[in-house]
């Protein structure tokens, strides 16, 4: 009696793991009966009625009507930063030292969703964490801390945490998981 039908805008659903993990949840959740639409978007969500960007064989657009719609989105920096000055990188997110602190201005700090914070752990100096609270909650206690160091004229200390991974249940014996770069699929 249900339908389960889900949308996603990128090519891919779980980027917080590998494409080959992601792939196979897209299997797992088809072979579920779950439709998975990628590389798609919701055009018009009215009245209970959804139509879709992607068209069927015949050049239609694919619609379909629905009594619940569960609507999520990504991660993105609080619209307030709009109506500062602080330097942002092409997320939108504040640009900041690997100690927390703002570019080209040491007294102002951010951390979480809204910075853009570079990923010690990797060997890609381009990486910048993840907008995720793993690194939201670690971040809170290092920007603590640098605060009160730089109030007391002492040394502040980089933020530096490698990602422990995802974990998602697919029903039983079917989920993933990538946990300090171990992956896992199925029952293990």
């Amino acid at each position: 009696d249900l339908r389960w039908v889900l949308v996603e805008a990128a090519g891919r659903i779980m980027p917080e793991v590998s494409a080959p993990m992601g792939r196979y949840t897209v299997e797992r959740l088809r072979e579920s009966g779950i439709e998975v639409f990628l590389d798609t978007r919701v055009t018009t969500m009215e009245h209970g009625h959804v139509v879709l960007d992607r068209h069927d064989e015949s050049g239609h657009p694919t619609e379909f009507d629905t009594d619940t719609i569960v609507w999520t989105a990504g991660v993105k920096p609080n619209p307030m930063l709009d109506h500062t000055d602080l330097p942002r990188d092409d997320k939108g997110r504040v640009i900041c030292s690997a100690r927390l602190q703002v570019q080209d201005s040491p007294e102002i700090f951010s951390a979480g969703d809204c910075a853009s914070v570079p990923d010690l752990s990797k060997d890609d100096p381009a990486a910048r964490t993840s907008p995720s609270a793993q690194h939201a909650v670690r971040q809170a206690t290092v920007l603590a801390d640098n605060v009160l160091a730089q109030l007391r004229d002492e040394p502040t200390t980089p933020y530096k945490h490698a990602y422990a991974g995802s974990v998602a249940s697919l029903g039983l014996y079917k989920g993933v998981a990538e946990i300090y770069g171990v992956r896992l699929k199925g029952a293990p």
